[in-house]
């Protein structure tokens, strides 16, 4: 029952805000420019924490690829030497790396799957904006009703007067 109280009065206010909204449609653009310039924010720093990330797994991809030579090296050595115990284990070792190497090439691709998907919202956004500006006629009409509406209060303060 609690919640039932809530819910009514959360339908009361979204109504009221849509009412206003609609009979105030420069304060209806100014609120979905708002809207849209936060999520922009959003995705822009959402795109530096992907860059970050990828410029880390870029710099273990580095790491791993040393890694990978220097056990390449090592398992060569030791079957030329003749430890070939020695050396099949580096091999071994050397999968691994080759295995933990293809990993991370996995996960930077999704980072840039990710970093893609941003970018189009980001454009997308860009776009709407850009696409749903009203005409300046709508504009002028807007500005036009709320002056006469403020100056019939002004108007109606000043007889009360």
């Amino acid at each position: 029952m609690s919640h039932e109280w809530l819910e009514k009065l959360e339908q009361a206010l979204e109504k009221g805000l849509d009412s206003f909204l609609n009979t105030n449609p420069f304060q209806d653009r100014l609120l979905r420019e708002h809207t849209d310039h936060e999520r922009k924010t959003y995705l822009r720093k959402k795109q530096c924490h992907i860059q970050a990330e990828a410029t880390e797994l870029r710099e273990q991809i580095l790491k791993l690829f040393a890694n990978v030579r220097e056990w390449e090296n090592r398992s060569h050595r030791a079957r030329e030497s003749g430890a070939t115990d020695l050396a099949n284990r580096a091999e071994k070792h050397l999968e691994n790396l080759m295995v933990e190497g293809r990993e991370l090439w996995e996960e930077l691709e999704k980072l840039g799957n990710r970093w893609n998907e941003n970018e189009t919202q980001i454009k997308l956004l860009t776009t709407h904006k850009k696409t749903n500006h009203p005409s300046s006629l709508e504009e002028k009409w807007s500005r036009f009703q709320t002056q006469q509406e403020l100056d019939e209060l002004k108007r109606k303060n000043d007889l009360g007067r």
